[in-house]
């Protein structure tokens, strides 16, 4: 599910007065002749088929990719129903894979007659439409205006619609704080998180010693429930939550001691000191090279500063929906601590519990101001706390998490 941003929608009277403007001047801006389709107004319609029925193309409103068909060999009308209402400066088809094998005959090109927008028809081959992937009278695929239904290499046809044209009804999805490339939108049930897991504040250098992974760009949308509800028990997580900028949460590492796996290394060594590789911003890099945080994410926590005010931050959304702050005082404790004593087995066998290792640690209730969790009521409502010791970034959840963020588990 993805979402675009839109600085500003008409009112309905502009909606009627941009349609009744397409109509009156179609002559003075040189469009190609109206035709009513049999779509109704609101509505993008496609009429196209392929040569070889495997061709693939997507419709691109504003420079952003909005719907994509499987083309069959015969044609057939592929329609776009906008979500909500959407001021259109620029409409294109874009064929995306072309692919040419004359020794297994194969030839894959995309035809598309004509598109419909409110209801009025644009034809491929009018004057009025630039092509980037059609043939031109010395067989190149080179821009301009080419007369032609066809595309033979992967790129697309421009349809000169009129400037401001709105398509679809309704308001887009509310946008929530947000920092970085990340886009925060809710609907009824779900709040969707969504960046391309790149953050724009300096990171530590990757691959890097104790790191090997490099950090690469991947669009991914979290979910979480709107109206969270705690429950009477908790459950154990990987994925904590997702910051305001798009970067997952992931205390855990995948790391353990050899022979005995029960022993997970922690990403922050005895003295609290980041292993692993971990940057100035606490976090490091995946084997799929998923850029994460292992605690404070100080290179977000500065943008949020600049427009956030009082004690808490707010700097993330849980998996399970619940917010999750950072307290400037540190006013929050941990309940968890070292565990006394040695250890029976594992990594040194009868050497002292020295927060090596997650089973160093053991949580002792009201020993601090937060749950099992790094929970707490704050004004009468649930939260999590980011704290600057042990475990950092909650381990578990008191409400229930959204499988989407089963997808950021991958190696460390």
């Amino acid at each position: 599910m993805s979402y675009m941003r839109y600085s500003s929608l008409l009112p309905i009277f502009a909606v009627f007065s941009v349609i009744v403007g397409v109509l009156f001047f179609q002559d003075s801006q040189k469009l190609p002749t109206l035709h009513i389709s049999e779509a109704g107004f609101n509505d993008i319609v496609i009429r196209a088929r392929g040569t070889n029925g495997d061709e693939n193309i997507a419709l691109y409103i504003n420079g952003q990719p909005v719907q994509f068909w499987n083309l069959t060999e015969n044609f057939q009308d592929y329609t776009y129903t906008p979500p909500y209402a959407i001021i259109v400066n620029e409409l294109s088809i874009e064929f995306l894979n072309d692919r040419w094998e004359p020794s297994n005959s194969i030839n894959y090109d995309a035809q598309i007659d004509y598109i419909t927008v409110n209801g009025t028809r644009y034809d491929s081959e009018h004057a009025s439409t630039s092509s980037t992937g059609s043939w031109d009278q010395e067989g190149w695929c080179a821009s301009g205006n080419k007369s032609t239904e066809w595309l033979h290499c992967s790129g697309g046809f421009t349809y000169n619609i009129l400037t401001g044209t709105v398509v679809g009804i309704g308001s887009p999805p509310a946008q929530e704080l947000a920092y970085g490339n990340a886009v925060i939108t809710t609907d009824d049930d779900y709040r969707y998180i969504e960046s391309n897991s790149l953050p724009v504040h300096a990171t530590g250098e990757f691959p890097t010693r104790g790191n090997p992974n490099a950090i690469i760009e991947q669009n991914r949308i979290y979910r979480a429930p709107l109206d969270p509800q705690k429950q009477s028990t908790s459950t154990t997580i990987r994925v904590a939550g997702v910051a305001l900028n798009g970067i997952p949460l992931a205390p855990n590492t995948a790391e353990t001691y050899d022979p005995n796996i029960s022993w997970a290394i922690e990403a922050f060594d005895a003295d609290g000191i980041g292993g692993l590789g971990i940057d100035w911003s606490n976090a490091h890099v995946q084997l799929i090279g998923l850029y994460h945080y292992h605690g404070v994410p100080e290179g977000m926590l500065s943008s949020a500063l600049a427009d956030q005010s009082g004690d808490l931050i707010h700097v993330a959304w849980a998996s399970d929906g619940f917010p999750v702050y950072y307290s400037q005082s540190d006013a929050y404790a941990s309940s968890w601590s070292k565990k006394s004593g040695l250890r029976p087995d594992g990594p040194g066998a009868n050497a002292p519990h020295d927060g090596t290792y997650t089973q160093d640690f053991e949580y002792v209730s009201g020993s601090g101001d937060l749950d099992a969790c790094n929970g707490t009521m704050v004004d009468g409502k649930y939260i999590y706390i980011i704290t600057t010791t042990f475990p950092y970034i909650q381990r578990c959840v008191y409400g229930i998490p959204d499988p989407s963020f089963d997808s950021a588990i991958r190696g460390r």
